[in-house]
């Protein structure tokens, strides 16, 4: 499980509802590691944001196309609001780097 912007996300499904029952709270999706970084789903297991950590950290909206192509994008509200966000670039920054500590 990693925190980002204090909301959890679970690695499967056996920990997302192993975070129904702690005292943490609910998680708010899941994430998958990826090679520069982690991408971020929804509830429902739809890409919603990719979180690169390596080279320049940035946080992205991502989203899957019908013919499997994935799209990236930069923030959009959508996704900061899902993210609780709302517009903080210094914030994300910070969120960001917190993620290195877990992916090295």
């Amino acid at each position: 499980m990693i925190t980002f912007n204090t909301k959890q996300y679970a690695a499967n499904d056996s920990e997302f509802t192993d975070s129904l029952f702690s005292t943490g709270g609910t998680c708010n999706g899941f994430y998958k590691r990826m090679k520069r970084g982690y991408r971020l789903f929804n509830i429902q297991h739809e890409l919603i944001a990719f979180i690169r950590v390596t080279v320049e950290p940035m946080l992205m909206s991502a989203t899957k196309q019908t013919d499997g192509q994935i799209w990236y994008s930069y923030t959009n509200t959508k996704t900061e609001e899902y993210l609780g966000f709302y517009s903080a670039p210094l914030k994300e920054r910070e969120e960001i780097n917190k993620l290195k500590v877990y992916f090295n």
